[in-house]
């Protein structure tokens, strides 16, 4: 199967397509007060390792 285009949340890098930037939108991540090993800061690599990331 041969793909005409990629709808992604990074860059995309292959000389075959152009980028085209279709939002400036920052992300947020959005946790209890609560939240056991959540505080005020987290690192990628944190968040990477929460069983239930979602992203919508």
């Amino acid at each position: 199967m041969q793909h005409e285009f990629v709808i992604s949340y990074s860059e995309f890098e292959c000389s075959d397509f152009h980028q085209i930037p279709l939002f400036n939108d920052a992300l947020l991540l959005v946790v209890s007060k609560h939240h056991p090993r959540i505080g005020d800061t987290i690192f990628s690599d944190d968040l990477f390792n929460e069983a239930n990331a979602i992203v919508s």
